[in-house]
């Protein structure tokens, strides 16, 4: 098992860097609306995929020292919403404009994918009554609609694309 967390932590700091050089540095191939909103909604699983690095790197670090496994997850979203609020606070220093929606959308992030891992994690649903486990589909759903609600302003933009495409078509 020791041997697992010195391969983890250095993985899992690695992808943290990873995710913040990509939030950073990745630039639309175009200036245009469609691009804009399919970067503000690469928020979200941006963010989700962070969470579950930060859930992956509390496993490994503090482990069996916090008992209750739920709190790992507790503390994933916890460090989510902070990397959050620190990038959304660095693009005010930078070109880039800093926006609450950006924050939300890192949060859906971090509350799906987590969601979703909680779902399927046998330990963290070991506490739980059968009455629990049995609505767990239910939840899985939940998280999936929440997760493609965050898709919902790309989704408009591109349709609104096309109608205009079909109004005022390219002679």
């Amino acid at each position: 098992m020791a041997t697992k967390k010195y391969i983890i932590i250095p993985a899992a700091l690695a992808a943290i860097i990873g995710l913040f050089l990509i939030l950073e540095n990745l630039e639309p191939p175009a200036n245009t609306l469609l691009w804009e909103e399919i970067f503000n909604a690469g928020h979200t699983p941006l963010f989700g995929t962070l969470a579950l690095v930060f859930l992956m790197l509390s496993l490994a670090v503090l482990g069996e020292r916090i008992k209750d496994r739920r709190w790992h997850y507790v503390l994933a979203l916890m460090l989510t919403a902070a990397a959050g609020i620190v990038s959304e606070l660095a693009q005010i220093l930078g070109p880039r404009d800093a926006d609450p929606i950006d924050f939300a959308r890192d949060l859906v992030g971090a509350i799906v994918f987590l969601g979703l891992h909680f779902t399927f994690d046998k330990k963290a649903l070991a506490g739980f009554s059968r009455g629990f486990q049995n609505k767990l589909p239910r939840l899985r759903l939940l998280l999936a609609g929440l997760f493609v609600l965050a898709f919902v302003p790309v989704f408009l933009v591109a349709g609104a694309y096309f109608q205009r495409n079909y109004i005022f078509p390219n002679i």
